[in-house]
């Protein structure tokens, strides 16, 4: 099995989340070769052509249900879906998307995207692994900055202000 990678967006947390797919993938009678890229041939495609990898870390990560589209587009007319690194082909996936996102029902929207979302996981053409480094250089006196549980984690400042107490 090939992990395709390039350092161009591996920060050390990702390197080191590679190597443990790498022990648990050989730990389980894989052979797992590590295939680092660099950045121009990665981002040219090198690498992730359809026999070129097995896994690859390329995943799309949104707040909303809309990423979706991005993600499980089939390829059309000849052209794949770049966005789609799982080349995962489901047409009845994308018809689920596709109704979900010309419905004005927000209940009825979120029970498709929902269905959609079952239909992932139950066949589970892909396996999400998404490292996200936040840095944040504060003051002490900074107060109430937090990670945003409901997207990707990023930081909110919404509250934030400084505070003359340590």
């Amino acid at each position: 099995m090939r992990i395709s990678y390039s350092y161009a967006f591996l920060k050390p947390d990702g390197e080191q989340a590679l190597q443990v797919v790498q022990q648990q993938g050989r730990a389980a009678g894989f052979d797992v070769r590590l295939q680092p890229t660099n950045p121009a041939d990665f981002f040219a495609g090198k690498n992730l052509g359809p026999d070129d990898y097995e896994v690859v870390l390329l995943y799309w990560v949104a707040p909303g249900a809309e990423i979706f589209r991005i993600s499980w587009k089939p390829d059309q007319n000849g052209e794949p879906n770049r966005f789609n690194p799982s080349r995962y082909q489901d047409l009845m996936l994308w018809d689920i998307i596709r109704k979900a996102e010309q419905n004005f029902n927000g209940a009825e929207r979120t029970a498709l995207y929902q269905q959609a979302e079952r239909k992932i996981v139950d066949e589970a053409p892909v396996i999400g692994l998404t490292v996200l480094d936040v840095t944040l250089a504060t003051k002490p006196t900074l107060k109430d900055v937090w990670l945003d549980r409901g997207s990707v984690g990023e930081p909110v400042f919404y509250d934030a202000h400084f505070d003359d107490k340590k």
